[in-house]
């Protein structure tokens, strides 16, 4: 698009227009979820509702394209719409178009998987914390909403069938990876760096509202830091596409383990990796080696660009 009509606006003029296309996207796609739900589903406005209670199985088809239709709505298109109106090239506002060696796709992905360990460590740590007693109605109805939502996701990745392994992919890990990185990533990370002037203050406060949204407490910490390490991977690599493959193996790791293993003794142990004391040297090796791959990742993103730039 020439001439964007944002293009030149100040980073906070951006941040409050990107929430309206949120809102007016979320509502738009809304109303498409329902107009095309009542037509394939064999439903009415009268029963919709009743519709989206998890507890009947029948009703699992429905909340699964809901949720996708929701996720495009608030996640996949405001992203896009923002770069057209933001930058006279959306794919390099983006980092779409930013070319990486496979290396460096491998290293990011090696290390999402040794820092499985770590996250369950915070995660463990998170779950322990608990408010002031003034505000324990408070916790109740978090605990509630938390366990609501547990119980969504159990829900969800419970199926029998490889089509249904398909589908979550898709739902559970393609689309987020896709959007909540173009949304967190692609477009806030980089509103709040050139608001802040700093690439590590811009990467935090992403990565704070990546896990905010998310409106789980007890779950706060891992996701804060998967998100600053998906901000940095971003930032270093400056190619959007390594942090949504990232979160796409983080995601479809969680849903093909859950498939094939849920139930046995080790779906129980890799779940609980980091959390106890037995796994103590499975933590430290996570730590030990997340670092020096992260470490690794940086030589061969930003090193490896200053050096071709000093030659």
């Amino acid at each position: 698009m020439k001439n964007p009509l944002f293009e030149h606006s100040h980073p906070f003029t951006k941040f409050i227009f990107l929430l309206f296309i949120i809102v007016a996207s979320f509502f738009i796609f809304l109303v498409i979820g329902l107009l095309t739900a009542i037509p394939l589903f064999g439903l009415n406005l009268s029963s919709f509702q009743s519709a989206l209670n998890i507890n009947n199985p029948e009703n699992i088809g429905l909340i699964k394209y809901m949720q996708f239709i929701q996720h495009l709505g608030i996640f996949v298109v405001p992203p896009i719409v923002a770069a057209y109106v933001f930058s006279e090239h959306p794919k390099s506002y983006f980092g779409a178009d930013t070319k990486s060696k496979f290396v460096v796709f491998l290293t990011a992905g090696v290390i999402i998987i040794f820092a499985v360990p770590l996250i369950n460590y915070t995660g463990a740590i998170n779950a322990k914390l608990s408010l002031p007693s003034a505000f324990s109605g408070l916790e109740a109805k978090i605990k509630a909403m938390e366990e609501t939502a547990e119980k969504m996701t159990e829900t969800f990745l419970n199926v029998k069938t490889v089509g249904g392994l398909f589908v979550n992919l898709v739902i559970v890990a393609l689309l987020p990876a896709i959007g909540e990185e173009f949304l967190f990533r692609g477009v806030l990370l980089k509103l709040f760096r050139d608001w802040t002037k700093n690439k590590h203050a811009a990467i935090l406060i992403s990565a704070f509202l990546f896990s905010a949204v998310h409106f789980q407490f007890y779950g706060f910490l891992p996701r804060f830091l998967l998100g600053a390490l998906f901000g940095y991977l971003f930032v270093w690599s400056k190619n959007i596409w390594i942090p949504v493959t990232v979160h796409f193996i983080n995601n479809g790791l969680a849903v093909v383990l859950y498939y094939f293993t849920k139930g046995s003794e080790f779906y129980e142990k890799a779940d609980s990796l980091g959390t106890d004391t037995a796994s103590l040297p499975a933590l430290f090796f996570s730590v030990l080696l997340t670092g020096s791959f992260l470490y690794l990742f940086y030589k061969l993103t930003v090193a490896s660009e200053f050096n071709s730039q000093q030659e």
